[in-house]
């Protein structure tokens, strides 16, 4: 029968990965009102940056959840797999 090899640190970085990515998520909105701020000017441009974000919000907030389930998921089946091998 085969090993089962589990490697922590590539879990733990995969946790760490998803969080910084739902953090980018959850900055979106603020990143998009101050990119339609710097297109002072162009109306056309602001309004849509804005209702691009603002049509993006709640997939937005379900990704980021889905993410922070994930990386939760990563920490705890490295936290698992550790306490079970080191007995």
């Amino acid at each position: 029968m085969a090993d089962l090899f589990i490697d922590y640190e590539v879990l733990a970085e995969t946790s760490t990965r998803l969080a910084f990515v739902a953090d980018k998520f959850v900055s979106a909105g603020a990143d998009a009102v101050a990119i339609a701020d710097a297109a002072a000017g162009h109306e056309v441009l602001q309004t849509a940056i804005l209702r691009s974000a603002a049509d993006w919000q709640f997939k937005r907030e379900k990704l980021v959840n889905k993410m922070g389930q994930a990386a939760a998921s990563a920490t705890d089946i490295a936290k698992s797999f550790e306490e079970t091998d080191n007995g």
